[in-house]
């Protein structure tokens, strides 16, 4: 492999760019994120989606940087790639990655509070408008057009719109020179965060919708173990307390995830319904058939997966220990919270 001077594409310095042994794939030695990624990633769609999907590269690494340097995160991007062949969880499809991307200005400045947040915890951290520049892809800026000093005029939009939200506040400055302007969170910014973080981790539960046959015990004992595995908090309607109709608690509790499990090996009329409703509020269906069931050419036809959801990429397990498995790995692999 030779070694080659390249701009690289997460900070834009001049780093070193090696050859990969697996095709595709180049190796940016970046010093504040080592990658490896395919051109996937980065061919096929315009420069700004390329924009885009880079800077869902750099903000996943804040939230799940890989504890030794010498390791590397290897990034590819197709849509529905079955990820039960990709056992090493150092593989991300930054396809999925997008389906959590801002699209908003509101949006985006809400993460850009939470980036903020993780990058200066500390009520005495400060920071100026140029390291938005060094953490560029951290604060969403898509505009090409700079000014001086790298700044953007989309990066300079954004601060004000920030410094006008009474979020950030001017903390110190030399009158003298206006770059060593230094900012800081405001009260007013803290209670955002702090609401942005109980909205967060109230969605870190995930929905199972099933038939509740007693002979499903262990089924539903794997998923609820395979969700606990990925870090998240199994729901599903029967265990849940309530005085209320029991539709409009399941759209409650579905609208509050991130992602419902549909497990079809049993067919349950209710649970394609509810798979229906998660699908149409935009949220990620995971769906889970035994193997055996999957495949049998004997069982009757009513029994068997409807032809609507048969061709959408699921998870075939062959046992209990096996289902657990998959769906942590699926549930990691596609859910970015």
């Amino acid at each position: 492999m030779n070694d080659n001077l390249e701009k690289c594409i997460l900070c834009g310095k001049e780093h070193n760019v090696l050859g990969s042994e697996k095709i595709g794939y180049n190796s940016y030695k970046c010093e504040k994120r080592p990658c490896l990624i395919h051109e996937s990633v980065l061919y096929g769609c315009s420069d700004l989606e390329k924009e885009h999907r880079l800077n869902a590269v750099d903000n996943y690494l804040l939230y799940k940087p890989l504890m030794d340097n010498n390791s590397n995160y290897w990034w590819f991007y197709y849509e529905d790639k079955e990820q039960d062949t990709l056992n090493d969880a150092k593989y991300v499809n930054v396809y999925n990655l997008m389906k959590s991307y801002p699209k908003t200005i509101v949006e985006k400045i809400d993460s850009i509070m939470l980036n903020l947040y993780k990058l200066y915890p500390l009520l005495s951290d400060t920071f100026k408008i140029s390291d938005m520049v060094e953490n560029k892809r951290l604060f969403y800026s898509d505009n090409t057009y700079k000014r001086k000093d790298e700044i953007t005029v989309e990066m300079v939009s954004l601060h004000a719109m920030l410094h006008n939200l009474s979020y950030i506040e001017l903390r110190a400055q030399d009158p003298s020179d206006p770059s060593t302007k230094e900012y800081a969170v405001t009260y007013k910014g803290l209670q955002k965060i702090d609401e942005l973080l109980k909205n967060k981790s109230t969605s870190r539960q995930i929905f199972i919708a099933m038939s509740f046959a007693d002979s499903n015990a262990n089924i539903e004992k794997a998923l609820k173990d395979g969700i606990l595995k990925a870090g998240f908090s199994p729901q599903i309607i029967k265990d849940k307390e309530h005085n209320n109709y029991i539709m409009p608690e399941i759209f409650y509790e579905i609208d509050k995830s991130p992602a419902i499990v549909v497990e079809i090996t049993d067919q349950n009329c209710g649970a394609y319904y509810e798979a229906g409703y998660a699908l149409g509020r935009g949220k990620e269906v995971i769906v889970c058939c035994k193997e055996s069931v999957f495949h049998d050419k004997d069982i009757e036809k009513c029994k068997k997966p409807h032809f609507d959801i048969y061709q959408k990429s699921m998870i075939l397990w062959n046992d209990e220990n096996d289902l657990v498995e998959k769906l942590k790995r699926r549930i990691n692999a596609t859910i970015n919270i």
